[in-house]
């Protein structure tokens, strides 16, 4: 899923796999800190960090920080589909150039 960059009404990354078959999903909102994902009709998935790859460059014209952690999501999903455990990443990236 993402929020702002490339982000379309339609045909974008806001997109969830079931069962090996991909549903878009309506926008979402991250909080700030990564802990959750909130879905437009109100469903919330939960996460929980367990180890994180990070890097931050500068290169003069170009500037880099990304933070992706790795983790376990809790929650319900867009059409009351509920995840009890499941893994995945979450990522936050800022780039200037």
């Amino acid at each position: 899923m993402i929020d702002g960059l490339n982000d379309p009404a339609h045909n974008s990354e806001r997109t969830v796999w079931i069962d090996g078959v991909p549903q878009e999903v309506s926008t979402v909102s991250f909080e700030e800190n990564l802990a959750g994902v909130v879905f437009h009709d109100g469903a919330q998935l939960h996460f929980q960090a367990e180890a994180a790859r990070e890097r931050r460059d500068n290169l003069l014209l170009v500037r880099s920080t990304y933070r992706q952690p790795f983790g376990t999501f809790t929650g319900a999903l867009p059409g009351g589909i509920h995840l009890r455990e499941a893994y995945g990443v979450m990522e936050w990236h800022e780039a200037v150039w």
